[in-house]
C-alpha cells in the first residue's frame, strides 16, 4: 500500500518541490543563522500536503487518458490497485489538512501561493493539455511556485533574486517537458494531449524550442551570479551542468530522434538536482 500511496502523490516531483521550497526559504533569509528548522519542518509537512493531494487528485483527473498509454496505465487508478473514492477522498484530505496547516502557521502569502499550485495544475494546466500544446508554458508555471512558497514563509517581500530563482526553476522544465513530449509522441496522441510534438513530425519543432529556451535558462544561471547573488562554489558546479544541457539540446537539434531527446531529459534532471546542491554549497561557504 506504501508503494501505492507513493505512487499517487508522485514522489519524485513532490521531493522536486520541496527542495525548491528550501531553496526558495533559505536565500530568503539575511543569514544561515536565521534558519528556522522548526519553521522550515512544519511548512514542509504543509505544502508536502498540498502538494501530494494536488498529485493525487491529477491522477484521478486523468485516470481514462492514463488507460490508453503503457507508460501510464500501470498507474493506481488504472490498473484498480485503488479506487476512484479512495483516490478523491485522500487527494482532499491531503489538501485540505495541508492548507489548514498553512493558514494557522504562516503568511497569507504562503497559502494563497500553495493554493495557486492547486488551481494552476489541476484546473488550468491539466484540462489545457488536451486543448493547445501551449499547456507546456502553463504548467511550469505550477512548477516554479514551490520556490516562491519557501521565500514567503520568511515574511520577506519578493526580490530581485526570489524571481531569478522562479526564472530558473521555470525555464528548466520546458526543454525536460519538449524532449518528453516528443519521446512519447505516439502516446500522447493516442490519448488525445494536445503537445508540440503531434504537429512535429521530424522532431526539429521540438529541439528548436529546447534549444531556444535552453538559452532563455542560461541568463538565469549567470545573471545571478554577476549580480552578487552567488558566488564561485555555484557558479562552477551551474556553469558546468549548464554548458551539458545546452549541449545536449544543441545535439537535439542536430538529431532530432528519440535518443537525443532523452539525453536532453537526462541532463535536464541532473541539472535541477545540481541547482540544489551548488546553491546549498554556495550558502553554507559564502
Amino acid at each position: 500500500m506504501v508503494k501505492i500511496l507513493l505512487q499517487l502523490v508522485k514522489k519524485s516531483i513532490l521531493l522536486h518541490a520541496l527542495m525548491a521550497v528550501g531553496i526558495g526559504y533559505m536565500m530568503s533569509l539575511p543569514t544561515l543563522a536565521d534558519f528556522k528548522w522548526d519553521v522550515f519542518g512544519v511548512a514542509l509537512m504543509g505544502l508536502g500536503f498540498v502538494f501530494s493531494g494536488s498529485a493525487s487528485l491529477n491522477h484521478l483527473q486523468e485516470m481514462h487518458y492514463d488507460m490508453q498509454m503503457d507508460r501510464t496505465s500501470k498507474r493506481p487508478l488504472p490498473s484498480g490497485n485503488v479506487s476512484i473514492n479512495f483516490v478523491g477522498i485522500f487527494s482532499l484530505i491531503l489538501i485540505g489538512f495541508g492548507m489548514a496547516m498553512l493558514m494557522l502557521v504562516f503568511p497569507v502569502t504562503v497559502w494563497l501561493l500553495a493554493a495557486s499550485v492547486v488551481g494552476l495544475y489541476n484546473y488550468v494546466y491539466t484540462p489545457l493539455k488536451r486543448i493547445t500544446w501551449l499547456n507546456t508554458f502553463v504548467g511550469a508555471v505550477p512548477g516554479a511556485l514551490p520556490v516562491l512558497c519557501g521565500w514567503s514563509l520568511s515574511g520577506q517581500p519578493f526580490s530581485v533574486l526570489a524571481f531569478y530563482l522562479f526564472g530558473l526553476y521555470y525555464f528548466w522544465q520546458l526543454p525536460h517537458f519538449f524532449a518528453i513530449a516528443w519521446m512519447y509522441k505516439e502516446p500522447y496522441q493516442k490519448a488525445g494531449f494536445k503537445m508540440l510534438s503531434l504537429t512535429d513530425d521530424t522532431g526539429k519543432k521540438s529541439a528548436f524550442y529546447s534549444m531556444v529556451l535552453c538559452v532563455v535558462l542560461m541568463a538565469f544561471v549567470f545573471i545571478p551570479y554577476y549580480l552578487g547573488f552567488f558566488h564561485l562554489p555555484y557558479l562552477i558546479i551551474m556553469g558546468s551542468i549548464s554548458l551539458a544541457f545546452l549541449y545536449s539540446c544543441f545535439q537535439f537539434v542536430k538529431e532530432s530522434s528519440i535518443k537525443k531527446a532523452k539525453v536532453v531529459m537526462i541532463v535536464s534532471i541532473v541539472f535541477s538536482q545540481l541547482l540544489f546542491v551548488s546553491i546549498v554549497i554556495d550558502r553554507l561557504v559564502s
